[in-house]
């Protein structure tokens, strides 16, 4: 069936699952504009404690995510084999594996707060995190099974509650974050700590959310399941790091990735490194839509994979590429026309918008590959492929991007070797990010043809 043919009629399917979750990522987005607005208002030392306390526990916590998609995976495959009651066991195992390891999250950046100093940073800015980040641990192992929840509703396609639900924790988040952070309704102001516990109570609220919805909703009424929780088994939690750890392990790959080029980037001047991360803030704001794309990809096709549905496996495959295109060309097109206004919205610096404005332009085709890349991972994860996408990004990013984007950028070379800065600078990274990016999406398009139409039958 033709790309396009296969996307009409793919839409109905796809649209109804990528729509509310697409909503779902720009919420989380929201949470994350709010903490920042609200922290600027405490002063320069209590923002800068909150943006290195999210650059701390937040890799983690990701980590944790990308482990627990493995809820997703099997749930959305045992739903559409048919298996309720599979799904219900899954769904019980998540939760006790995204309490334990939302527990480790804790341990583990609490004493990151601690050490983090060796760095050099600035000693009250780093006590101003440590106290954001103790009280933010509070909640990540709430965080945790609320995510393993989550992710058992999506994968049986339960996803508009799903979405209302983290629409109603911005607003939540918000009031909780006027209250405790600035001492409003009759509250003790606590400055950065209340914006980390406004965090940790958020993450127990969505908890609470998801457990009563799934209690008491008409979907779930053949399976209660809440009214019996299973012991943890232990073969299925291995399965679940089987199939996760490469997906945090590929996320964290990508933390690396970025901060490396940003160290790099700041050995040369401010400007660029203020210009390359306001290129890369603007490419975030497009981000959220193929990220949408995939999880929904990875439902729909780890749902027909579990009916054993190939022929239509390769429908919605054909589609969901189909979508995937449209959105990185728009998105492309927007950047090459609004790079100058895309990059003053977040600097009023001449100099610094230019540079950034210059980058975007030259990265615009950076969208277009990266909507391929992040889709095409998408479907594998949906038939459980999460090593073999985990290999090959790491590969191009760390052998291909890296060494090629240092070159490009004229960084210093042995015996006076290298192109001059002055030629292309920061915008030899976003060159050579755009091909790695391109790169990457040709392997796993090559990829998910040998899974899907050379030896699925």
């Amino acid at each position: 069936m033709p790309y396009f043919r296969a996307l009409r009629q793919e839409a109905p399917h796809i649209f109804k699952i990528f729509g509310p979750l697409l909503i779902s990522q720009y919420a989380q987005i929201a949470n994350g504009i709010i903490d920042t607005a609200m922290a600027a208002r405490l002063g320069t030392v209590e923002l800068g404690g909150v943006a290195v306390g999210v650059a701390i526990w937040m890799p983690v916590y990701m980590f944790v995510i990308g482990i627990l998609i493995s809820v997703l995976i099997l749930v959305a495959q045992s739903h559409g084999a048919g298996n309720r009651d599979g799904a219900v066991v899954l769904g019980h195992q998540g939760l006790w594996m995204g309490g334990v390891l939302g527990l480790a999250a804790s341990c583990i950046i609490i004493p990151l707060s601690q050490y983090a100093a060796w760095f050099g940073a600035d000693a009250q800015l780093m006590q101003t995190s440590r106290a954001y980040i103790w009280s933010v641990a509070w909640g990540l192992p709430l965080g945790g099974m609320a995510v393993s929840l989550r992710f058992f509703c999506e994968g049986q396609n339960v996803v508009f509650p799903v979405t209302v639900m983290a629409v109603i924790i911005v607003g939540c988040k918000t009031i909780l974050n006027y209250a405790l952070m600035f001492g409003n309704l009759g509250a003790p102001a606590l400055g950065v700590q209340g914006c980390g516990l406004s965090s940790a109570i958020s993450m127990g609220l969505l908890l609470l959310m998801l457990a009563f919805y799934i209690s008491f909703s008409k979907h779930f009424a053949a399976r209660r399941f809440m009214r019996h929780i299973q012991w943890p088994r232990f073969q299925t939690i291995k399965q679940f790091f089987k199939l996760g750890l490469p997906v945090a392990f590929g996320i964290t790959s990508e933390y690396l990735v970025a901060s490396v080029i940003t160290i790099f980037i700041s050995t040369t001047t401010v400007t660029a490194v203020a210009a390359h991360q306001v290129a890369f803030s603007c490419m975030m704001l497009f981000f959220a839509t193929p990220a949408a794309l995939s999880m929904a990809a990875s439902i729909r096709v780890g749902n027909l994979w579990g009916e054993k549905h190939v022929a239509e496996s390769r429908d919605a495959i054909k589609g969901i590429m189909a979508l995937s295109v449209i959105i990185g060309l728009v998105f492309t097109v927007l950047m090459l026309a609004g790079a100058p206004s895309l990059a003053y919205m977040f600097s009023k610096d001449t100099a610094v918008a230019l540079l950034a404005a210059s980058a975007l332009r030259f990265g615009a085709f950076f969208q277009l590959a990266d909507s391929m890349q992040v889709c095409l991972n998408g479907v594998l994860r949906g038939v459980g492929d999460t090593t073999a996408p985990f290999v090959i990004t790491a590969i191009v990013y760390w052998l291909f991007c890296i060494p090629v984007g240092y070159v490009l950028s004229g960084m210093p070379l042995p015996w006076g070797l290298g192109l001059s800065p002055d030629l292309l600078g920061i915008r030899g990274w976003w060159l050579s990010l755009t091909i790695s990016l391109f790169i990457v999406s040709f392997l796993l398009a090559r990829r998910v043809r040998h899974t899907f139409w050379l030896v699925a039958k």
